[in-house]
């Protein structure tokens, strides 16, 4: 039996979500009495942003350096992760449960969580269901790297590097955990 493709269940998960949105903007019409194209069109998209794929370890670390990520054991490194996008009337949505009316934010999460179950997925936590942490990451089980990978390695050189020697700004959330720390401390005695 061959492993499960990422992008096969992406998009297999896409579909489902979508499907189900398209059924509660149908209901929605029924039941108040209005026309499809009066209410809003949520759907969801694989994202073809190149970050939201495959990274290297130098990627990885100017995603943790930028702030938008918060570890060097990302399944992105190990191809293993994508990002589903939702918009709401073709615009991108930054936060649907600030974003989205109530039952809007029901269906999608609902949907959301439904189609993660099915197809296997996990959110950025490793855990089944939807969370804004990292709202639109989905990855396969098991996929994290571990900290003894050597593109772990390579992440969290480069983000000493940057952080300690080119001047970026440090990612406290990132260096909160001990092993991290430990990591960074090593590095910059090294450089004395």
């Amino acid at each position: 039996m061959s492993a499960p493709d990422i992008d096969d269940l992406a998009a297999k998960f896409a579909k489902q979500v979508n499907d189900e949105l398209a059924a509660f903007r149908a209901a929605s019409s029924r039941k108040n009495n209005q026309q499809l194209t009066d209410l809003p069109d949520l759907k969801v998209k694989v994202s073809n942003q190149s970050v939201t794929k495959i990274r290297k370890p130098k990627e990885q670390a100017e995603q943790i350096v930028k702030g938008v990520s918060w570890t060097c054991s990302s399944a992105h490194m190990s191809d293993n992760a994508r990002h589903v996008d939702l918009t709401k009337d073709g615009k991108y949505v930054v936060a649907p449960s600030k974003d989205l009316a109530a039952e809007e934010f029901k269906a999608f999460t609902d949907a959301w969580n439904g189609a993660m179950k099915a197809a296997g997925l996990l959110n950025y936590k490793g855990e089944t269901g939807y969370s804004e942490g990292d709202a639109y990451h989905l990855e396969l089980p098991d996929s994290k790297l571990p900290v003894t990978d050597k593109r772990v390695q390579e992440c969290l050189t480069y983000y000493a590097q940057m952080t300690r020697d080119d001047g970026k700004k440090k990612n406290a959330k990132f260096e909160n955990d001990s092993a991290i720390k430990k990591f960074l401390d090593d590095y910059e005695k090294k450089k004395k």
